[in-house]
């Protein structure tokens, strides 16, 4: 057996006894991290580190750990191996936020980790039992207090792929939440029943942190329902099974729900002391949500007892730390006070929008004929139209022939003008023809703009030479765009600047900066510059701010940039510069 098939047999292994909740995993985790290295595997090495991390995140509550070991072992690897190993990462780093109550951060790797589950090269039923966990996982991010068509397309995937997986303990995991739900809506004959199914399950499995935690939701409920007797024996049982296994995030529940319990009971005193050993668990794991939680629970316990001050002390540390927690844009899921009007909010938009997805997608497909539509009635209306223009100056040139001679000044004048009208309707005809063609058939490709640049003063070369142009530029990135699209862009920008200043020497300038998700250009110019008033005018279409006499010109140049700009998913404005002139800015995504 080879080094990498020793490793791959520990993994294996560590699995089954991580799914039983025995904790003689992290020697074979171990053992295993310890052949990849001698191996000198870089791969199989992050690998393991990150199963040591998962390891560490649900048996033994080490969050901030799992999180910087999981985040070493992804970037210790080239960046072909990032791939393959990022969806695991992702859900690890997922699962530490979801446990200290990072909502968003949370969030936002269990979607990330489900965007590259299939770029694993892995088994297809391990990527079903890890789109199954990270579905459900989604599904408990959620508000418990209804059944929302969001909330359940998380949990019904999840409970088809644990059924086809024949996953007992995904199973009970499913029942529990639904168990959740018809608690918080006061339903606690249909919670009980989901509970007892739950916990049916895991006896037959022996998991012991669901066994206990489902022990303690059914205790809870007698406590709700007042049944003191069922309380007491769930609840023994519980701290039984939760005792066997030690690790605090069960424990910091099991103290929580005991206390409340006892509260409910008219046991105060009792009831304090259980929220402590809940806050001290909370403090333990470093759980920012449920330290905030515990004091307030101490609060109110406190003045039940009549002991203001103790109430005055937690509440006041419960104040600043909720206060604290809106400040920093956490915990918005736990801090009701702010979070349930946003999360109501964005469930009804989440709902609207899952409503209206087929009529989207309908009329996006309309939008897209309409578009292929107009683009032909341009191209097809544009030749017609040329076709009169062109006969208008030819017969205006055989009249012109044959009033040699006889023609006055005024008449001259008057042909002149028929002249010079069609040849700008020509113009714009030809414009518009253009302008339809942008983006029309669009050629996806790394774009070295430097080399577009050089083209484009290659292009300019007998303006530039005219008005003693120059042209200078950073090193411009590769984007992904159309490169003639691209050529055409700069060489609108650049060519305005030169044309509309009235300097000695017209200077043009192009940089850039890279932004997170974008680059930014500008393109900058000394010339004559564009009054406030008229900046969101200048990228519509046929509009003019000069006369024909003073600069050449249909007014269609700077609107075809935008509309190739908009075209790359960015957006252009103008600024003045402290020339006097014109900063031109746009974004193109990377």
């Amino acid at each position: 057996m080879s080094e990498q098939d020793k490793i791959q047999q520990l993994l294996q292994q560590a699995t089954q006894v991580n799914q039983k909740l025995r904790k003689n995993s992290l020697p074979m985790l171990e053992e295993a991290l310890h052949l990849a290295k001698a191996a000198k595997d870089a791969y199989l090495t992050a690998l393991v580190n990150t199963r040591i991390a998962f390891y560490r995140a649900s048996f033994t509550n080490e969050y901030a750990i799992a999180l910087s070991m999981a985040r070493a072992a992804y970037n210790s690897l080239r960046p072909a191996d990032r791939v393959k190993l990022k969806h695991l990462c992702q859900y690890v780093c997922g699962y530490c936020y979801h446990q200290t109550n990072d909502t968003v951060q949370a969030n936002d790797h269990y979607i990330s980790a489900l965007k590259h589950l299939n770029e694993a090269p892995e088994s297809e039923e391990y990527k079903k039992r890890l789109e199954a966990q990270i579905n459900f996982n989604l599904f408990l991010l959620c508000n418990y207090s209804n059944k929302n068509a969001v909330l359940l397309e998380y949990y019904n995937r999840a409970f088809d792929l644990y059924t086809e997986l024949h996953d007992t303990e995904g199973i009970s995991g499913c029942y529990n939440a639904m168990a959740r739900i018809a608690y918080n809506n006061a339903n606690y004959t249909e919670a009980l029943q989901y509970m007892k199914q739950a916990l049916q399950l895991t006896e037959q499995t022996q998991e012991l942190s669901s066994k206990g935690a489902y022990e303690s939701n059914i205790a809870l409920v007698y406590a709700t329902m007042n049944d003191r007797a069922m309380w007491q024996q769930y609840m023994d049982q519980a701290f039984a099974t939760l005792t066997e296994l030690n690790t605090p995030v069960n424990l910091l529940v099991f103290y929580h729900q005991k206390g409340t319990a006892l509260l409910n009971f008219g046991e105060v005193a009792a009831a304090i002391e259980n929220f402590h050993q809940s806050l001290q668990m909370a403090e333990r794991i470093g759980d920012d949500y449920d330290i905030t939680i515990q004091h307030n629970y101490l609060s109110q316990a406190y003045a039940q007892l009549g002991n203001y001050e103790r109430a005055f002390y937690h509440g006041d540390i419960y104040s600043k730390r909720l206060q604290a927690s809106i400040d920093n844009q956490k915990d918005f899921a736990a801090a009701k006070a702010r979070s349930l009007f946003e999360f109501e909010q964005k469930e009804k938009e989440n709902q609207q929008l899952l409503e209206k997805q087929e009529q989207i997608e309908r009329y996006v497909k309309k939008l897209e004929y309409s578009n292929e539509d107009l683009q032909r009635f341009a191209h097809v209306a544009s030749h017609d139209l040329r076709e009169p223009v062109r006969m208008v100056s030819s017969y205006i040139q055989l009249l012109e022939k044959n009033l040699e001679g006889k023609m006055t000044d005024t008449d001259r004048v008057y042909i002149n003008f028929v002249k010079d009208g069609a040849h700008r309707m020509d113009g714009l005809i030809r414009d518009l023809l253009e302008y339809s063609k942008v983006t029309k058939e669009t050629n996806y490709s790394p774009v070295d703009l430097h080399a577009v640049l050089h083209k484009v003063q290659h292009n300019l070369q007998e303006l530039i030479k005219e008005r003693n142009a120059t042209i200078t530029c950073d090193a411009l990135p590769v984007v992904h765009a159309d490169e003639t699209l691209m050529i055409q862009l700069f060489q609108n920008l650049i060519s305005n600047g030169i044309k509309y200043n009235t300097s000695a020497q017209p200077q043009v300038a192009v940089r850039y900066q890279h932004e997170p998700d974008t680059y930014v250009f500008v393109v900058s110019d000394n010339g004559i510059g564009i009054p406030e008033q008229f900046r969101h005018k200048v990228f519509e279409i046929f509009q003019r701010l000069h006369s024909r006499q003073e600069y050449s010109g249909s007014g269609i140049g700077l609107s075809i940039c935008k509309r190739i700009i908009e075209h790359f998913g960015g957006e252009i404005h103008v600024e003045q510069n402290a020339s006097g002139g014109s900063d031109f800015v746009f974004t193109i995504a990377h």
